[in-house]
């Protein structure tokens, strides 16, 4: 469970790094295969860091080389997923404030 965890917050991080990265070089404006390239390689950089393998995590065991394939992999995997990633839980957010809305317990209600 803490892998699933270190991936979601480093996905979180990748994507907001990207964001802070494209709002200094807009003028260049880089096509979205290159914007793959780079959220990739910084999640395979702090995967390998942070040793986050979710191929370990499932139960695949194997020797340091394999591991750190595993690490560059989930990298690649977190790097490319972290737009995707930033959507869900954009729309997880969204859907838990519409329940309290339903709920009756919206902020914004006068009662």
């Amino acid at each position: 469970m803490n892998t699933i965890v270190a991936i979601v917050i480093l996905a979180i991080f990748i994507e907001e790094l990207a964001e802070i990265i494209k709002g200094r070089i807009e003028p260049r404006r880089l096509p979205q295969w290159a914007w793959l390239g780079i959220t990739s390689f910084l999640g395979a950089v702090l995967c390998v860091l942070f040793n986050v393998d979710l191929f370990v995590a499932v139960g695949f065991e194997g020797d340091a080389a394999s591991q750190i394939i595993g690490r560059i992999l989930t990298g690649f995997m977190v790097g490319a997923g972290s737009g995707v990633v930033h959507r869900l839980l954009d729309r997880l957010t969204a859907a838990k404030a519409a329940d309290k809305k339903a709920a009756g317990f919206d902020d914004d209600a006068s009662g």
